[in-house]
């Protein structure tokens, strides 16, 4: 990562910064996956229990951000 100022000297605490912001979006994306993961596994088995089975692909939707997964 290359995180320079106006006269061409690189900003090393922007850069840290910059990378610790994009660590954090990281792992809330994948907090977000894993929770995903979680409900789809959980459909699945109450379907199971209440003895029917998934024939197509389950996708759901965060209210939150907008993303889906399947």
């Amino acid at each position: 990562m290359d995180v320079k100022n106006n006269e061409g000297y690189t900003n090393i605490p922007e850069a840290v910064a910059v990378f610790r912001v994009d660590r954090e979006r990281e792992r809330l994306a994948w907090i977000r996956r894993k929770r995903a993961g979680r409900a789809i596994f959980l459909i699945k088995l109450f379907l199971d229990f209440m003895g029917y089975e998934v024939v197509g692909r389950i996708s759901i939707k965060e209210r939150e951000t907008g993303c889906t997964y399947k």
